[in-house]
């Protein structure tokens, strides 16, 4: 999987992309330069490097792992994977891209296909080797919810690595190897994964009571919650409105998130009204269990809600500076 989501900018090897930054291009290939690439603004501003990163890799796959794969039967394994990894936003790109081959100079495409190839065979001495695996391994079939967590997965390891205040630009003066050593060690020691919010602590389950305000006693459902088996499952509450459901179960959920059984919850209701009203019993809650939590607040008209808007300022670099 590491080695999958590791070829998630596969597409940026790739002269089109490159230019799109030409003054960092001319730092780092200073021959181009001096070369007519022929490519038009439209070429360079319309390249779309995630879908490029899929059919680059059916294009040169075989040649990656010296494969003959004559009748494609390893390739079907490898599109859902990277169909999840090189995707942007939910979109799974076919492994075909309109316009792919460029007509420019062919020192130009060589250099782009070594500098992939390179890349890849990086990525798996870094990645696959140490599992005892090689680019010969086809990889396991995927399921379609699987797909949808990788890509889920990856996205959200691509907008932490892209944090320029947690990992600052610096030039290639290390081995891949020790660069991502010393970067893992980061996330390590400054705790990057708790500062966003991904890992978090939970606080010892304290009953229902520490969810209720001062004058209120428990109730209904409530009394029950100690006695619910603290294992996976599906549990259904049906009472009456104003009976105590939701703290009954914020505190059910508590006591399995304490018992290492879950590791989030999930409030999915059924308006934006409903949601807009929990976010903030949710966020008072949330500080109760964790101290400090990622909340995320998903309906379209987010951006509308005063509650979201200040919750979203908070975690704004501007404030926290």
């Amino acid at each position: 999987m590491t080695f999958f989501v590791a070829l998630h900018d596969l597409g940026k090897f790739d002269v089109r992309f490159q230019l799109k930054a030409p003054e960092a291009l001319a730092a780092t290939w200073r021959l181009l330069a001096k070369r007519d690439h022929g490519l038009s603004l439209m070429d360079i501003a319309g390249f779309d490097h995630g879908w490029a990163g899929m059919a680059w890799a059916n294009q040169e796959y075989r040649q990656w792992g010296k494969h003959d794969d004559a009748g494609r039967e390893i390739w079907e394994q490898w599109p859902p994977w990277l169909a999840a990894v090189t995707g942007h936003h939910g979109d799974f790109h076919a492994p075909s891209m309109p316009g792919l081959i460029l007509d420019t100079d062919e020192a130009i495409i060589d250099h782009d296909r070594n500098a992939r190839s390179e890349f890849v065979t990086m990525l798996s001495c870094l990645f696959l080797e140490p599992a005892g695996l090689s680019l010969h391994d086809v990889p396991p079939a995927r399921s379609p919810s699987a797909q949808s967590w990788l890509a889920g997965f990856c996205a959200v390891c691509d907008w932490i690595g892209s944090n320029t205040e947690v990992f600052a630009y610096q030039g290639p003066d290390a081995a891949l190897a020790n660069y991502l050593e010393t970067r893992i060690k980061k996330i390590q020691d400054e705790g990057v994964l708790h500062r966003f919010g991904l890992l978090a602590k939970t606080m010892g389950y304290k009953g229902v009571n520490a969810l209720l305000k001062i004058n209120e006693s428990l109730r209904g459902i409530q009394v029950e919650v100690g006695n619910l088996s603290a294992t996976p499952g599906l549990t259904l509450i049906e009472a009456p409105t104003g009976s105590g459901k939701t703290e009954a179960a914020l505190a059910y959920a508590w006591r399995l998130l304490d018992q290492g059984v879950a590791d989030s919850i999930v409030f999915a209701l059924p308006t934006q009204a409903t949601a807009n009203a929990m976010l903030t019993r949710v966020e008072v809650f949330a500080v109760q269990l964790f101290g400090s939590a990622n909340i995320v607040f998903a309906h379209g008209k987010r951006n509308f809600n005063e509650a979201f808007q200040r919750l979203a300022l908070r975690c704004s670099p501007r404030a926290r500076g």
